[in-house]
Parts: C-alpha cells; sequence; structure tokens
C-alpha cells in the first residue's frame, strides 16, 4: 500500500511539474523523481531517487519533445541528487540463527555539472558519488562506503548530434568481520576499483532519438 501511495505521489508530483514547463516557454530548474521495486530470486529492493538540475541559461522548450528540449538548446547546468535503496537479502552465514532475510539500506548523494562552450558548442563535465551502505545488525559485511567519480567531453556536431567521451571510475571499500558479531573484533577492509571508457553519439531527427 505504502508503495502505491509512494508511486501515486511521484506520479502527481512529475504532472505537475510537466504542467508548470509547459505552459512557459523556456525554463531553468528541472526537478525528477523515480521509485521502482525489483524482485530477483532472493532479493528483493525498493530503490527511491529525486533531484534537481539548474540550467544557467534558459532552455528554451518551444523547438521540440519536451523531454528533449536540454539536448535541442544546450546550456550549462548543475545538479545535486539522492537515492535510496532498501533490500532484502538472503543471509546463509548470519550467526547464531538460521538463514533469512535481512534488510539493509545504501544512501547515495550525487553533485554534476556540465559546462557548454556557447560558440563553439564544445562541452566539459563531471560528477561525484558518495554512498552508504548500512547493513543489518549481524551480518557480513559490517560497512560499506561508496565513491565514484565522472569526466566527459563532447561536441556538438551540427545541431542534432553530439558525439562524447566519459571515463568513470569508482572505489568501494567493505568492512568485514567475519568471526564475531561483538566489539572488540577484527576487521578487514577490501577495496574494489572501477574504471570504464565510454563513446557515445546522439541523433535527434524528427522528435526522435536514437542513442
Amino acid at each position: 500500500m505504502f508503495h502505491d501511495m509512494r508511486c501515486q505521489l511521484l506520479a502527481s508530483l512529475a504532472a505537475c511539474f510537466t504542467a508548470v514547463a509547459v505552459q512557459a516557454a523556456e525554463f531553468s530548474w528541472e526537478p525528477s523523481g523515480v521509485t521502482n521495486e525489483v524482485e530477483q530470486n532472493s532479493a528483493d529492493a525498493d530503490r527511491l531517487s529525486f533531484g534537481i538540475r539548474y540550467y544557467f541559461d534558459s532552455v528554451d522548450d518551444t523547438r521540440g519533445p519536451l523531454a528533449l528540449a536540454a539536448f535541442i538548446d544546450p546550456a550549462t547546468w548543475v545538479s545535486v541528487s539522492f537515492d535510496r535503496e532498501n533490500g532484502s537479502l538472503l543471509t546463509p552465514f548470519t550467526f547464531p540463527v538460521f538463514p533469512t532475510f535481512a534488510d539493509n539500506t545504501t544512501d547515495e548523494y550525487s553533485v554534476a555539472g556540465r559546462y557548454v562552450l556557447p560558440a563553439s558548442k564544445w562541452y566539459f563535465g563531471g560528477g561525484y558519488t558518495h554512498g552508504d551502505l548500512d547493513p543489518p545488525p549481524r551480518t557480513q559485511p559490517i560497512d560499506g562506503d561508496i565513491e565514484g567519480n565522472g569526466l566527459v567531453v563532447g561536441k556538438y556536431l551540427g545541431a542534432d548530434t553530439t558525439l562524447e567521451l566519459a571515463l568513470d571510475w569508482s572505489d568501494v571499500r567493505t568492512e568485514l568481520n567475519p568471526f564475531c558479531s561483538v566489539a572488540p573484533c577484527s576487521v578487514y577492509a577490501i577495496e574494489t576499483q572501477n574504471e570504464a571508457w565510454s563513446l557515445a553519439a546522439q541523433h535527434v531527427w524528427h522528435g526522435g532519438a536514437v542513442a
């Protein structure tokens, strides 16, 4: 029931924001919100995300579909966002009880931005994300932190095409305590680093988009 009420609330907010945007010829603030529920094998997760983006130069929304307004009329922007995931995971090694489902929460805070050169239509941007893993007591791992970074450089090739190169890297630190659940105990830290390069192109025509 709570999940359905949350979906209806976000849908209503999205409709209000869309109605305001349609009435105006341009906009500077772009709020967003998403909620979803995933069920897969031995894990369930509810995810709630919301954020807001500010364009330093107002975006014209009369030249095409509203969803593509910021692409057709690019402008420098900054954004902040928050994501929360509540998950239920089967923990077969929980001591001293038998295997059971345990709840955990992951919070992520992100800030990002992009600068567009008005004359040449080159753009540069980046983002940073910090995440906290809050697992249930008496389960493994006992703590976790996520640090994510991203950089992007791209260019508008004409009015409707972009080509961009992006680099994303992250550092996940997980603290494990496999031998006891009451302090003082030894804690083992595991760090996992990931790095990914990507090259992407996007073209818009007749109100559609292909990426």
